[in-house]
């Protein structure tokens, strides 16, 4: 009998070639699902596109069983969403789809043993930005599920607004009332250009999380939670866009850290580089002058634990140290910064800067924000 029965399945596939057409013998149901395999080839690139728009993806697997495909017959083979989820399709993934889960059939009206069959279909990107990976698996709808294992096909929703700090001007040392004018550059990295006074595609530089509250700290910004736009009229991808914008120490003394974020208002934050502009307001009587510039790029790094103006609230001890001690241009090196407290505190914002060679410039920075302390107890960071 087991003899008997693959012989069977061997009868069922013959392929027939005569007079240049081509055809296959019935597969009886019973034993349709045991011919049917496939492995999966290869796909087009992961699409990245605008928001609403239509481009046309690609996908191959080759037929490893023994029963043929043929398109518009039983042994129809489609491309499936597995699990047959039609969320994709409610995004407004599936236009064009054969259903809400089936992507396409195979172009090949008829893909033998062996041969690849191709799979075509289009995805239209989602409104909201984000990446959306679709599993795939082909199919043979009322027989059954081929193999899986295919990687998901990966569609980018992406707005092409993207940000990199390049530059910010060293942290303002204030007294009451003094007023400071700072600078950010920032680099377009993004695939669209920036476009000074066209609503969604001017990039202003804003307050994290639209907060007003430092508002009372600007001179001349926009609004209470923008503090500049770009200085330029066009930004292209890979350009420089320059943010300058002026602040005035208030009447209390303390530090106020100023968190700010591009972003194109009705369209998109940008990414969220930390940048912080921590403006010190100082005792009256006390110095405003700035630490001095780092040294030249090239030569021995330097360490120091600069003074701070006094103001009210515990005070710290900084220490930082750097390995290796000397780096050229283009090296790395990790700094470790440890501070003590006095006083129990709570809500601080702590940062490790390096300036730029021979500038007031701030090259690099990273703080950390509503950090805790206790009192006569020292805390590190490596960055």
């Amino acid at each position: 009998m087991k003899r008997a029965g693959a012989l069977f399945v061997l009868t069922a596939t013959i392929v027939f070639v005569a007079g240049g057409l081509v055809a296959a013998a019935p597969v009886p149901p019973g034993v349709s699902a045991l011919g049917l395999h496939a492995v999966f080839v290869d796909q087009s690139p992961s699409p990245t596109l605008l928001p609403g728009t239509i481009t046309k993806h690609t996908v191959h697997f080759r037929n490893v069983g023994i029963a043929p495909w043929q398109r518009g017959g039983r042994t129809q083979v489609n491309l499936g969403i597995s699990g047959d989820v039609t969320a994709f399709a409610a995004q407004g993934i599936g236009s064009g789809w054969l259903s809400p889960n089936r992507l396409a059939t195979t172009s090949e009206d008829m893909v033998l043993p062996g041969m690849i069959g191709t799979f075509t279909f289009p995805l239209r990107a989602p409104m909201d930005p984000g990446a959306y990976r679709l599993p795939i698996r082909p199919v043979v709808d009322g027989i059954t599920w081929l193999e899986d294992g295919a990687p998901p096909v990966v569609l980018t929703s992406d707005l092409g607004f993207h940000s990199s700090v390049v530059e910010v001007s060293r942290h303002s040392v204030l007294h009451p009332g003094d007023v400071s004018t700072l600078t950010v550059k920032i680099r377009n990295t993004g695939a669209r250009t920036w476009t000074k006074g066209q609503l969604g595609q001017q990039v202003n530089l804003g307050v994290v999380g639209d907060d007003k509250f430092l508002g009372a700290l600007g001179v001349g910004w926009p609004t209470p939670d923008r503090v500049a736009i770009q200085s330029e009229p066009t930004v292209i991808p890979g350009g420089l866009a320059t943010f300058i914008f002026r602040v005035r120490g208030p009447s209390l003394p303390g530090v106020y850290p100023l968190r700010l974020r591009p972003v194109v208002d009705g369209v998109t934050w940008l990414e969220d580089d930390d940048v912080v502009s921590l403006i010190t307001v100082a005792a009256p009587g006390a110095p405003t002058t700035p630490a001095p510039a780092a040294e030249p790029a090239g030569t021995t790094l330097t360490t120091m634990n600069a003074a701070v103006p006094a103001v009210s609230g515990p005070s710290f001890q900084l220490a930082a140290t750097v390995d290796p001690t000397s780096v050229v241009t283009g090296g790395t090196a990790k700094i470790t910064a440890r501070f003590a407290t006095s006083d129990s505190s709570s809500g601080n914002v702590l940062g490790v800067l390096v300036h730029a060679p021979a500038t007031d410039a701030l090259a690099y920075q990273t703080c950390f924000h509503n950090e805790n302390s206790a009192a006569e107890h020292s805390r590190g960071f490596s960055v």
